[in-house]
């Protein structure tokens, strides 16, 4: 019986050892592939979970150093990818009602209403300086007559009220200065207010049939800038011939409100046109 129970004894440590032995070499196993998968996986391992920035810099670092050409190329297209997506922004903005195509459109409509609002001034205008000239002609010569008008009768005035006759014109010198001086003096001072090179002409030979012509040579009459590429140039360029053209009414700008007008609106319809060219290139 006592040899029994030290057999079943001695079993049990055997089964006891066996199971530390399996414990032993399994944890060994385990902590080797472990190792291994840290250096071999890239950074899957320890060091992949725990520090994933580090690896990123890392990579980023080396393409750097090794691919300097390749970053230059990468920023170029991207710059040029940013500057065409510009472009179609603003021209996706001028077709769809954005700010700059709202924009371009409004300074169209401006241009074409100055451009109508000075056609029709030039005809009122130029009736109105006509008119003022007119009348400032008929206040010029009556002053001159009546200058003229005066000598001739202060020499009546004599010639009758002292029962002169035309002996005494002849025969006294005391007449003879007295006719002279008043008649000299009327006609002397007269004459600058009767003579035609001193009366300035009302003849006005422009219209606003001259500032249509110009607008069709242009190629602005239909429908101004709308749907139209042209320069700068061109619209100042049409801004002095307008003003060329109606020479006869704007040298009167000084002295006509309705002049001045008309002048002055024809420095608003070039800034109009310069403002909407310059908008226009950035949808191109």
């Amino acid at each position: 019986m006592g040899g029994l129970w030290t057999e079943i004894i001695n079993m049990g440590r055997i089964v006891v050892w066996l199971s530390l032995f399996g414990l032993v070499f399994a944890g060994a196993d385990t902590e080797h592939g472990d190792v291994a998968t840290d250096r071999d996986g890239g950074g899957h391992g320890h060091h992949g979970e725990k520090h994933p920035e580090h690896n990123a810099l890392h990579h980023h670092e080396h393409n750097a150093v090794q691919h300097p050409e390749y970053h230059a190329k990468h920023n170029e297209v991207d710059h040029s990818e940013h500057q065409v997506g510009h472009k179609e922004l603003l021209k996706a903005e001028h077709r769809g009602g954005g700010a700059v195509g709202n924009a371009v459109q409004k300074l169209e409509k401006q241009f074409m209403f100055l451009l109508r609002h000075v056609t029709g001034l030039i005809d009122p205008a130029v009736s109105s300086v006509r008119s003022a000239c007119e009348l400032s002609s008929l206040q010029t010569r009556s002053y001159g007559a009546a200058l003229l008008g005066g000598g001739v009768g202060d020499t009546l005035a004599d010639y009758y009220g002292n029962s002169r006759i035309p002996a005494d014109i002849l025969t006294m010198p005391d007449v003879q200065y007295s006719y002279g001086f008043n008649l000299g003096y009327g006609v002397g001072f007269s004459a600058p207010f009767l003579l035609p090179s001193y009366v300035p002409s009302c003849s006005f030979s422009c219209s606003s049939l001259d500032f249509i012509s110009l607008a069709r040579q242009y190629g602005l009459l239909d429908y101004g800038l709308t749907g139209q590429e042209i320069g700068e140039s061109k619209i100042c360029n049409f801004g002095v011939d307008a003003k060329q053209v109606l020479s006869c009414l704007l040298q009167n700008k000084g002295d006509s409100k309705e002049a001045a007008n008309v002048d002055f609106l024809i420095d608003d319809l070039v800034e109009a046109g310069k403002q909407r060219i310059r908008l226009q290139k950035r949808l191109v």
